[in-house]
């Protein structure tokens, strides 16, 4: 049993060490298929940066050629298909094509994004340069998982945090659900810390609909 457990081992570190070379052939600039989260899309991606997640294991701060970069994400290194490394991509090719869900999504940020085209070229580039990377991919705001759009200037030690916790009534952001469970049994308030500047109320409806200024 001793040997069998031990030989276990080494073929799981060995297996590991063969992954992590492969990741370290990763180069900012170098483009890859990447699935998409939680299908079995694969869509061409440029990879842009790399850390060490909270689990220790390396991420990728990759680009989707396809979409806005709106859409850009931090990803686990095995979403990288590793044998598409640097291969010759054809952005119009059956694998960037966007799907009808992803499409809608694409038009509507677009549709945003023109609407700042106006701004100084010299400062849009130094805004662009300074959030270009997209630090927390999502935040839990009460029962609601929201994906997030862009960079958010949080704290350094919130910069590898996959999900945020938020309280929807103080706003106070952490890290694990747990702590964010502690919070809620001793914050003291029920609403956004603002002035409330629209309420709607429909009998037939078990909730209210209210707007804060914050």
């Amino acid at each position: 049993e001793y040997m069998g457990a031990a030989l276990k081992n080494f073929v799981r570190f060995e297996c590991m060490g063969t992954v992590m070379a492969s990741q370290d052939d990763f180069k900012p600039g170098t483009k890859a298929l990447c699935r998409w989260r939680d299908s079995e899309e694969e869509h061409v991606c440029e990879l842009l940066e790399m850390r060490m997640g909270e689990n220790g294991m390396k991420e990728y701060y990759v680009h989707y050629t396809a979409f806005n970069r709106r859409m850009d994400e931090w990803v686990s290194a095995d979403r990288i298909d590793t044998s598409s490394l640097n291969a010759d991509f054809d952005d119009d090719n059956d694998k960037t094509r966007l799907t009808r869900n992803l499409k809608r999504k694409h038009d509507e940020v677009n549709a945003v994004h023109k609407s700042n085209e106006e701004l100084d070229p010299a400062a849009e580039k130094e805004h662009e340069e300074i959030t270009k990377v997209k630090n927390i991919n999502v935040i839990q705001l009460g029962k609601y998982e929201i994906d997030t759009w862009y960079f958010s200037p949080y704290p350094d030690e919130y910069g590898t945090t996959e999900k945020l916790y938020i309280c929807e009534f103080c706003l106070k952001y952490m890290r694990k659900p747990y702590t964010l469970e502690r919070h809620k049994a001793k914050c003291q308030l029920r609403h956004p810390p603002g002035d409330e500047i629209y309420r709607h109320h429909d009998p037939h409806l078990p909730y209210q609909l209210s707007m804060f200024e914050i």
